[in-house]
């Protein structure tokens, strides 16, 4: 009726709804990284084929996230939430619940008295260098290099992290 959609779900059953959003995975972006010339083996597709350690064909090189034949959805980041909360409850104590990764980062932040504004900043930061780390290793982008845009965006992160502070659910 009206705008209103109707999905069929495999069990028989009907779900009307004013809106379905449908998260499906996404698809490896590997063409053009020269895998093939590194000897890792890929799908069809192009996912990257991994072992239950994220170790590709080749023993030295690894793969995590969208880009491996894996389930390309919330499963891996509360996996990867784990893996910090494990990390971090064995370094410093505390409880190692799986949660999606910001949220592990911002639980252990909160038990260890670090501010949000400061906690917010260096995840950014984290995010950026991550980012540029595998810039560095994937296009033309030299070590200097990726250190110049690490610092040319550090500012930004100080602005950002207010502005998310300042900010209520629906703005972020």
């Amino acid at each position: 009726e009206g705008d209103e959609k109707r999905i069929h779900l495999a069990n028989g059953t009907t779900l009307d709804a004013d809106l379905i959003f449908w998260a499906i995975g996404r698809k490896p972006a590997t063409r053009g990284l020269g895998l093939e010339n590194a000897g890792v083996k890929t799908e069809a597709n192009g996912a990257v084929i991994v072992d239950p350690y994220s170790r590709t064909s080749v023993d030295h090189i690894f793969a995590v996230g969208d880009v491996t034949n894996r389930v390309n959805l919330t499963p891996v980041a509360i996996r990867e939430g784990a893996a910090f909360a494990e990390t971090t409850a064995a370094a410093w104590g505390g409880a190692a619940a799986p949660v999606a990764y910001p949220i592990a980062v911002g639980r252990a932040a909160a038990t260890h008295e670090i501010p949000l504004l400061q906690t917010v900043e260096f995840f950014l930061h984290a995010f950026a260098s991550n980012l540029i780390s595998a810039a560095v290793r994937l296009v033309p982008l030299g070590q200097t290099d990726g250190q110049r845009v690490l610092a040319a965006l550090t500012p930004i992160f100080e602005v950002v992290a207010t502005d998310a502070m300042a900010a209520d659910l629906d703005d972020i």
